[in-house]
C-alpha cells in the first residue's frame, strides 16, 4: 500500500483535525528539512446554521444528550492573523501529527485542503 503523504509550502490550505472536530487554515512556514511545518487557524463561518435561512441550513431535533444536528455544514474561511498556531512533523507513517502527540493517536493530524466541521452532537 502506497501513503500518498503531501508536502506543504507557506499559504497552502490545510485542515487541523482534532478528534471530531475540523479547524481549516493555512500553512505559514515551513522548516529547511521539510518535515516540520506550522499551521495557523483560520476564521470560518458557518454559511448554513440552523436559523440561517438557507436551502441546505443544517436540521436540529431532539435527541442524544439535547438534540441532534444533521446536514451538510457550509463555511466560508478567510485568514486570521491572530489564529492559534500549531507546529506539525512528518511522521515514519506518512501522517502529519501536531508536535509531541503520539503518532499512535487519532487526533491532531493535518490534512491537505479546507474541510471545516464542527461535531454539534459529541
Amino acid at each position: 500500500m502506497t501513503i500518498n503523504t503531501p508536502t506543504f509550502q507557506i499559504g497552502d490550505a490545510v485542515s487541523h483535525r482534532t478528534w471530531t472536530d475540523i479547524k481549516a487554515g493555512f500553512i505559514v512556514a515551513v522548516s529547511k528539512s521539510g518535515k516540520t511545518v506550522t499551521f495557523q487557524a483560520a476564521k470560518q463561518e458557518l454559511l448554513n446554521g440552523p436559523d440561517s435561512g438557507e436551502p441546505d441550513a443544517l436540521e436540529v431535533s431532539i435527541g442524544g444528550f439535547f438534540a441532534h444536528t444533521s446536514g451538510r455544514q457550509r463555511y466560508a474561511v478567510s485568514a486570521d492573523t491572530t489564529g492559534y498556531k500549531q507546529k506539525f512533523t512528518l511522521r515514519s507513517n506518512g501522517q502529519w501529527k501536531a508536535a509531541r502527540s503520539s503518532s499512535h493517536s487519532i487526533g491532531n493530524v493535518l490534512i491537505d485542503g479546507h474541510h471545516p466541521y464542527y461535531d454539534y452532537n459529541f
